[in-house]
């Protein structure tokens, strides 16, 4: 790496430090990887080119082999040269270089500068355009063994390589081994020594554990981004809000814009332990009902139940890991 390309690395994750008001990890984390994939234009390249790629250099099976800085510059400029990004879109001018630094700054051991291939790919996958459930199925298929079967061993190499992306831009709260482990026993906790199929690491994956909880909350920020609600912010009075929007489901009618929600602030009567639903699209009149009845529910039973403040619950409102957008 160049002295140049380093200082341009250190500068755009240095630029992340602007989204450390955002007070939950898990949106900060993604806020400031957002940043970083529209730096590089990541949000251009499609899954399916990155599938053509890997194919092309037989990196479609899984392999603990390692890469040099320059291999990697190679495989993904071949990425970058099979898309067309508008001009302007782009505030670095070797994008391929960019991204090659930022897996050797987020998985390099040591000054040799070379990089796990499986890392290199979970980077590549996750980061790039394409619909979550697509980017889940191929990260399987990347790690599962001949049958189709994926072990404890290289489900725990994918969560390590997931959790590390989020320690690229300082989100270092959660230690890659601890969190990882709990991933691990939570995935096969039934059957510990036991290979799992692809259905059941799909159906936890979509769980959402603390491990992974950055890439879904990825997707939707990308989702919410220009997405406008007919609604006005119940404490700052924004209108309309832009992004997310949460509505509160024990107090009526009161909804808070992303930048609230992010910042904790309320007004007299919202309390930041109230469960809340998550919109990164706009709400239908099914959704207003749902949530409707969902408040009057909540209601009801703080009236009935015992006195004590109920526990801080998030709920997703919104796409799917199934019918996202690209973006």
């Amino acid at each position: 790496m160049t002295a140049m390309m380093q200082s341009e690395v250190d500068e755009a994750i240095k630029h992340t430090d602007c989204f450390d008001y955002i007070k939950y990890a898990a949106y900060r984390s993604a806020a400031k990887l957002r940043y970083l994939q529209k730096y590089c234009g990541l949000d251009f390249i499609d899954l399916q080119m990155i599938k053509r790629v890997f194919e092309k250099h037989r990196l479609a099976q899984y392999n603990y082999i390692t890469h040099s800085a320059d291999e990697l510059v190679t495989i993904i400029n071949e990425i970058y040269s099979k898309v067309e990004i508008t001009s302007g879109s782009l505030k670095t001018e070797l994008p391929g270089e960019m991204v090659a630094n930022f897996i050797i700054s987020c998985y390099s051991k040591s000054d040799t500068m070379y990089v796990n291939e499986h890392e290199m790919k979970v980077f590549l996958v996750c980061l790039c355009a394409g619909k979550l459930g697509e980017k889940y199925k191929y990260l399987y298929r990347l790690f599962c063994d001949f049958n189709n079967e994926m072990s404890s061993e290289r489900m725990k190499q994918l969560v390590k390589a997931m959790v590390a992306v989020p320690q690229l831009i300082g989100e270092t709260s959660w230690s890659k081994n601890r969190i990882s482990k709990s991933a691990i026993d939570e995935c096969f906790s039934q059957k510990p020594d036991t290979n799992l199929t692809e259905d059941k690491i799909l159906n936890w994956l979509k769980l959402e554990h603390e491990a992974i909880v950055w890439l879904p909350t990825l997707h939707r920020l990308a989702h919410a981004e220009t997405v406008k609600h007919d609604i006005k912010c119940n404490v700052c009075k924004v209108f309309p809000v832009v992004g997310f929007r949460y509505r509160c489901l024990k107090c009526f009618n009161y909804d808070q814009c992303q930048e609230c929600f992010y910042l904790s602030r309320v007004t007299k009567h919202h309390k930041t332990t109230h469960p809340v639903q998550e919109y990164c699209q706009t709400m239908s009149s099914k959704d207003d009902a749902k949530a409707l009845m969902k408040t009057f529910k909540n209601k009801f039973s703080r009236n009935l139940k015992s006195k004590r403040p109920p526990k801080p619950s998030y709920q997703n409102g919104g796409v799917s890991d199934d019918d996202d957008d690209d973006y």
